[in-house]
């Protein structure tokens, strides 16, 4: 161990300061996205916890970089909730204000519950570091957990270590086995060794957090680059993506004649290149269903040629008065409905009718609907193999919410993002966190969105062809259906509960 300088000494002794560094770094993705940053955002942070004296010395430690990367990471809010309600209101900075202390929140419980752990069972000996990194890891992990199986609705705050923008494809190539949440460990335990070399001078721990750094990406690259993830052409069934691209100021009974147009135009181009399914967004059509819509009944003629089937987004009618579901409708080439899957997780402050609900209502700029969560997974058996399809925010959820025991052969995702403006950033992130779930998976996934980024995931996480327009576009390209199932999505609950065993187990270690 080296004796260290007065002012690297006195910087790392600054513990808000240091805070505020965490802060900044878990913030910049959003500004300046590097896939290096997240592996040591946490460092600073975890160096100032490692020097609290107490509990409330962490909640300031975690609160001033809960707010630093916060209002970094949620700023977009304010403007996205004034499209979406078509009025300026001050619900866009509450819900920056909400969503900053919720960030604060859970920072507070992960570091929080390692402090009280580290403090009672471990000693400050070189010995108990690589037991402490591990507690940390898994402890951040849990969390992570928590904040989405408690909170399924708030995907405004689903900032993972995992779904930090730019996140190289190499690094996730675990997923399948530990899932997209369970690469956070290796993370949370790069940042805790580089934190730890730091803060006692020694660089054995930098030098196993890079070996353990450049394992994780060389498994990655050995993944795609030997196993063929990038080999993206395939032989498989043919699939047409159709978007309107529709802005979020649109207002239907206005232009929706000349919209429609512009839809069944794309559906007639796309019909020429033969697809055996096309794909439309979420909610394409904004009225509710109906068994004989003349909108149907077109399509079905336009398509006449070739058995094309449909995946489009619909709302339903339900018993319940003034309420609906936000659907996803597999209609035949002969216009006949063969099967619906109704949107499971719903937006909370948008979509919700609960206590959480209403706490944003649509403008003039299109109608209000309370939204009703449909009741079960059901998978879309189409003649291109049995899809699983997700509406726009359940892209974003683990597999923990979609179902282990289905059998879907490939993913589809819908989406309405026109409330983002062009804000490439925010639209990049949704593809992202969409392309963990294929790799979780290991199935092609179809991402189709209305104003965001359309297009092919292959099961590698890889992006085969994407586009982002502000004009009506069509993409083709073929899938590959994979009926077989990874680890984890035979097991996906195994690495919580061993997560939960290892830390009883550290708990109990002298």
């Amino acid at each position: 161990m080296k004796q260290s300088s007065p002012l690297l000494s006195a910087i790392l002794s600054a513990k808000p300061a240091l805070s505020v560094v965490s802060g900044l770094l878990l913030g910049s993705g959003w500004f300046l996205p590097q896939f290096w940053i997240i592996w040591v955002a946490l460092v600073p942070l975890i160096i100032a916890v490692k020097k609290a004296e107490n509990l409330k010395d962490v909640l300031l430690l975690t609160t001033l970089t809960g707010v630093v990367s916060g209002v970094m990471q949620h700023w977009w809010i304010i403007s996205a909730v004034q499209r979406y309600t078509g009025v300026e209101s001050a619900s866009g900075y509450l819900g920056l204000l909400l969503f900053t202390l919720f960030s604060c929140f859970w920072l507070f419980v992960a570091f929080g519950s390692f402090h009280l752990a580290v403090k009672k069972r471990f000693s400050a000996a070189n010995s108990s570091v690589l037991l402490s990194v591990l507690l940390f890891a898994l402890i951040y992990f849990l969390t992570d957990f928590l904040r989405i199986h408690l909170f399924p609705g708030l995907v405004w705050d689903k900032l993972t270590l995992v779904s930090y923008p730019a996140m190289s494809i190499y690094a996730m190539q675990a997923a399948p086995v530990i899932g997209s949440l369970g690469v956070g460990i290796i993370i949370a335990g790069v940042n805790y060794l580089v934190a730890e070399a730091f803060a006692s001078r020694n660089v054995k721990f930098a030098l196993i957090a890079g070996a353990v750094f450049l394992v994780n990406l060389g498994y990655g690259w050995a993944v795609i680059e030997i196993g063929g993830g990038h080999r993206t052409s395939g032989s498989g069934p043919k699939v047409a993506i159709i978007t309107g691209n529709v802005a979020a100021e649109t207002k239907w009974e206005e232009q929706g004649n000349e919209i429609i147009t512009r839809m069944l135009g794309l559906v007639e181009d796309a019909n020429r290149e033969q697809p055996d399914l096309m794909i439309w967004p979420e909610t394409a059509l904004p009225w509710t269903y109906l068994e004989d819509d003349e909108i149907l009944l077109e399509i079905s003629r336009l398509t006449d040629r070739y058995p094309t089937q449909h995946i489009i987004g619909y709302l339903t009618e339900s018993s319940s008065e003034n309420q609906v579901y936000n659907s996803a409708y597999l209609i035949d080439s002969d216009a006949a409905t063969l099967g619906r899957y109704d949107k499971i997780r719903l937006l909370d402050f948008a979509e919700k009718t609960s206590s959480l609900g209403g706490f944003l209502q649509r403008g003039e700029s299109g109608a209000s609907y309370p939204f009703l969560p449909g009741k079960q997974i059901q998978t879309l058996r189409t003649t291109s193999g049995n899809a699983r399809v997700m509406i726009c925010n359940e892209s974003l959820l683990p597999w923990y919410f979609h179902a282990p025991d289905t059998d879907a052969e490939f993913l589809v995702n819908m989406s309405n993002n026109a409330w983002f403006d062009q804000d490439r950033l925010r639209l990049d992130f949704h593809v992202q966190l969409a392309a963990y779930r294929a790799l979780e998976y290991r199935k092609d996934m179809i991402v189709s969105s209305n104003r965001g980024v359309s297009g092919f995931i292959n099961r590698y996480g890889i992006t085969v062809s994407t586009s982002q327009s502000e004009s009506p576009e069509l993409l083709t390209s073929h899938i590959n259906p994979n009926p077989k199932k990874t680890p984890f999505a035979r097991f996906p609950l195994l690495m919580p509960i061993l997560a939960v065993l290892a830390i009883a187990v550290l708990l109990k270690t002298k």
